[in-house]
C-alpha cells in the first residue's frame, strides 16, 4: 500500500465545529495526493474514498469535491465504513461498488486519532463485502493520512517514516 501524510500542517480536532479552517488543510492534501496518484487515478475506472466515523465522512468528502475538480471525467464514490454502534440506511459498507474490479483505486482516508483500529476495521468491512459478493480479496491501494491532533502519543502525528513503518506493520498483521 502507497501512503501520503501532510506533515507541518494540522487540522483542528473534532473536524465538524473547526470546519472552516479544516476544509483548507483538506483542500490541500487532497490536491497533493492527486497530483502523486495521478497516473493512478487516470489509469482506474473508479476511485474508492474509503472512511469512517463522522470526521471520515467529513474529511472524505472534501477530497471528492477536490478530486472531482482534478478528475471530472472519473467515477469518484464515498464508501463509509460504519461504527458498531451505527445500524441505519444500508450495509456495514455502504457505498461499495457491487463487484470489485483491478482498475478500482481503493483509497482509505484518515486521522489516525483511533489508531490502527479505524485501519483494521475498515479493511475486515471491505473484506468480508466482497467475500460475501464477488469472492474476491481486498487490499487499499493508498492510505491517506490527514492529521488532525498535536499529541505526541497520536498517530496523527507520524513522521513520513514512522508512517511509512506502521503501514508495512499493519499490512503485514492484517493481510
Amino acid at each position: 500500500m502507497k501512503h501520503h501524510q501532510i506533515e507541518k500542517r494540522v487540522a483542528k480536532y473534532p473536524v465538524a465545529p473547526n470546519i472552516m479552517e479544516n476544509s483548507k488543510v483538506f483542500s490541500e492534501l487532497a490536491n497533493e495526493w492527486s497530483l502523486t496518484a495521478q497516473r493512478e487515478i487516470q489509469a482506474s475506472d473508479k476511485v474508492v474514498l474509503v472512511c469512517r466515523g463522522s470526521s471520515g465522512a467529513i474529511v472524505s468528502t472534501i477530497f471528492y469535491l477536490e478530486l472531482a475538480k482534478s478528475f471530472p471525467e472519473k467515477e469518484i464514490i464515498i464508501c463509509h465504513i460504519k461504527k458498531e454502534e451505527e445500524y441505519s440506511h444500508s450495509s456495514k459498507a455502504s457505498g461499495l461498488p457491487h463487484v470489485h474490479f483491478p482498475s478500482i483505486l481503493y483509497v482509505w482516508v484518515d486521522d489516525f486519532i483511533d489508531s490502527g483500529r479505524t485501519f483494521e476495521k475498515c479493511a475486515k468491512a471491505v473484506r468480508e463485502y466482497y467475500k460475501e459478493h464477488s469472492n474476491l480479496d481486498f487490499k487499499f491501494d493508498w492510505a491517506v493520512c490527514i492529521s488532525t491532533h498535536t499529541n505526541p502519543t497520536c498517530f496523527a502525528d507520524l513522521t513520513e517514516n514512522l508512517f511509512c513503518n506502521w503501514i508495512a506493520q499493519e499490512e503485514e498483521k492484517f493481510w
